[in-house]
């Protein structure tokens, strides 16, 4: 929407130069019209290339959007794929901690009733 807003903007701004060059021209209006006359085809030439460059950007990015679309669903399918393999691949040393870390808490419940034996027969 703000692109079709730019564009009005510059052919407004066209328009409003045209008409203040048109007002401050030295020539005289037939001067003018032979001119313009003359010049017609130039500019009509011009403004059929400027309509296929603006078709051809709106081309390019609509394709650029699709392949950005493309691209980025394979990319959250890869990210998928990494993080459940290194689920797995955590999952064995994860289980490994945690009997490691029962042994150390079974550990230190053994130490606090030893420590409470060594307390009571002192």
């Amino acid at each position: 929407m703000k692109v079709k807003h730019l564009l009005y903007g510059f052919v407004l701004g066209g328009i409003a130069a045209g008409v203040g060059t048109m007002l401050t021209n030295p020539k005289s209006g037939k001067e003018t019209r032979e001119s313009w006359s003359a010049n017609k085809d130039i500019w009509m030439k011009q403004l059929d290339e400027l309509k296929e460059s603006i078709l051809d950007i709106k081309d390019a990015t609509v394709a650029v959007s699709q392949e950005a679309k493309t691209h980025a669903s394979t990319f959250l399918t890869d990210i998928q794929t990494a993080v459940s393999h290194w689920k797995e691949e955590i999952e064995p040393h994860q289980t490994e901690l945690k009997q490691e870390i029962a042994e150390i808490e079974e550990s230190i419940h053994e130490l606090e009733s030893n420590l409470a034996e060594t307390k009571s027969q002192d």
